[in-house]
């Protein structure tokens, strides 16, 4: 199974130096009033790739421990019904019955 993992780096590294090689011409980056040197264009689409994984990795984090923290409330959720042997609570709405509802057919005359 190694073998396959170091063949998928090795494929995606032929892949990236490929891209690298195919776009060497020199870019100017002007980002507000900053404003770059000359810099290949890869460095640029790699920059750019890296601060969007970089802006990704917290929000995915949050998200996983948030998921993380549900299924720990539902597997003590589970346990203690589990050791309880107590049946979950099930709510059933009743409807609610206005006034002049149950005076009309409790045979209330209003005065």
């Amino acid at each position: 199974m190694w073998i396959l993992r170091y063949l998928f780096i090795v494929i995606i590294l032929v892949i990236i130096l490929g891209f690298a090689l195919q776009n060497m011409q020199m870019v100017q980056v002007n980002i507000i009033k900053w404003q770059s040197g000359e810099i290949p264009l890869y460095w640029v689409v790699f920059a750019a790739f890296g601060l969007g994984a970089l802006t990704f990795l917290p929000i995915a984090m949050f998200h996983s421990f948030k998921h993380r923290l549900e299924i720990k409330r539902k597997d003590s959720e589970i346990k203690r019904l589990k050791s309880s042997d107590a049946k979950p609570e099930v709510s059933t709405p009743h409807p609610v019955k206005s006034q002049a509802h149950t005076k009309e057919h409790a045979g209330i005359d209003e005065v």
